[in-house]
């Protein structure tokens, strides 16, 4: 029999859109320039002379309160998220160093999201190419931190969310970027929590790094402080250096993409999928299989989810930790998500399906072309994504018309453990998610 090629997304119904930046977008704030770079060194600035003078220049309008001192200091970055973009930025000339650690401290503080949102804190860019970044979101009155690092092939590979505590937490993010065996890793208040390997990021040499409201959704109310920042290029040993601030030179963001799958050549279902809270026109997930006997096309794109009627982003970043039937299951992703595809993807999240699904069908492919085959009888899943409560709208092939389509299931709960204890329920129409949602693909073979 021919190959099934499915592409998943998921449209939340009558939630607030957030569309990512993609690959090679940059915000729209033009930094204003001061030092030119100078070959890297251990940089830090702890705000507290009230300026960014260590910096190569700002972006936008980044403000140094007193409110945001965090950790015993008395000044710090505090940012509104009614604001645009705005951010520091630090650059030095490209030397090939292939370890960066980022640390800093966050506090939460009062932000308020309606619906789902997101937003890059912490970017290093190569160029004009934002290569590896923190992510924080926000969804159901919970807040997450996410790392993302940017493959060589462009396709984007996360850890899954970390549910960020109220006060002064300190964040450490060590990147790794080498030919198939770049890792991330990310410790929170000095405990190792999410890791990333195998990621092929052998041509990212970065050359600056932004630090504050890169770029993203800003949800409805609040703000967020993050202090005593430094930059190494050294590997993470749990100690901190000196805070004293140097010049340098400055960074520029531009986020980027996901991923898609595409039709293979044997019996089976090769689902992509995304899930994407959003106010827009609904995407829904649709899964597709690709050649295969009793599998018929269907004429969406990619499989993704998306909350609400309305253009749905969705999300989908690649090679996280899919959530297994423990009493403490993972989230894989928070907001609107597609897997399977990268290019002119909307949700929030672009995910691949390697390391996110899992079952008895096989993943082929990556980036745009990243598939899921399923024998007869052969099935998948997703890992958990957390969409709030609203209607949930699922969709295959929605943005690669050449697959077909397979039977697609769904189960949800209001917590992750629900989700793993629920029923499966074929997928129609959309409904009314509780929280959690994750997605199952089967062979019609």
């Amino acid at each position: 029999g021919t190959p099934a090629v499915l592409y998943i997304e998921y449209t939340p119904l009558g939630g607030s859109a957030s569309i990512s930046p993609s690959a090679s977008e940059s915000p729209s704030v033009s930094p204003s320039a001061s030092a030119s770079p100078s070959p890297f060194d251990t940089f830090c600035d702890d705000f507290e002379d009230q300026t960014f003078d260590a910096w190569t220049g700002t972006s936008g309008s980044p403000a140094i309160t007193g409110n945001a001192g965090l950790n015993g200091s008395n000044y710090g970055v505090e940012i509104q998220y009614n604001d645009s973009p705005g951010y520091a930025y630090h650059q030095w000339f490209n030397n090939s160093h292939q370890t960066w650690r980022v640390e800093f401290y966050i506090n939460k503080n009062n932000i308020y999201a309606s619906g789902a949102a997101s937003q890059h804190i912490i970017s290093l860019f190569d160029g004009a190419t934002e290569v590896a970044w923190v992510q924080l979101q926000e969804s159901s009155g919970n807040e997450y931190i996410t790392v993302f690092m940017r493959q060589d092939s462009g396709s984007l590979s996360s850890t899954t969310a970390y549910t960020l505590a109220a006060g002064d937490i300190k964040i450490d993010v060590e990147w790794i970027f080498a030919d198939g065996i770049g890792s991330a890793e990310l410790w929170v208040n000095g405990s190792s929590q999410r890791t990333l390997s195998n990621i092929d990021t052998g041509t990212r040499f970065p050359d600056e790094v932004r630090f504050g409201l890169v770029s993203g959704t800003q949800p409805s109310s609040g703000s967020f402080y993050i202090d005593e920042f430094c930059l190494y290029d050294t590997e993470y040993t749990g100690e901190s250096a000196s805070i004293s601030p140097s010049a340098s030179e400055s960074p520029s963001v531009s986020p980027s993409a996901s991923i898609s799958p595409s039709a293979s050549e044997s019996p089976s279902v090769s689902p992509s999928a995304s899930i994407s809270p959003s106010a827009s026109e609904s995407p829904s997930i649709s899964p597709s299989a690709s050649e295969s006997p009793s599998v018929s096309p269907s004429a969406s794109e990619s499989p993704s989810i998306s909350p609400s009627a309305s253009e749905s982003p969705s999300v989908s970043p690649s090679a996280s930790i899919s959530p297994s039937a423990s009493a403490s299951p993972s989230i894989g992703a928070v907001g609107s998500t597609t897997w399977g595809h990268d290019t002119g993807v909307l949700e929030d999240n672009i995910l691949d399906f390697s390391g996110r699904w899992t079952g008895t069908g096989t993943i082929l492919g990556g980036g745009d072309t990243e598939r899921i085959e399923l024998e007869a009888s052969e099935y998948m899943n997703s890992d958990i994504v957390e969409t709030g409560v609203q209607s949930i709208e699922l969709l295959q092939n929605n943005y690669d018309v050449s697959g077909d389509d397979v039977t697609l299931r769904y189960r949800h709960g209001a917590t992750p453990a629900a989700v793993l204890g629920a029923s499966w329920n074929d997928y129609t129409v959309p409904f009314e998610s509780l929280g959690y949602v994750q997605v199952r693909l089967e062979s019609t073979l």
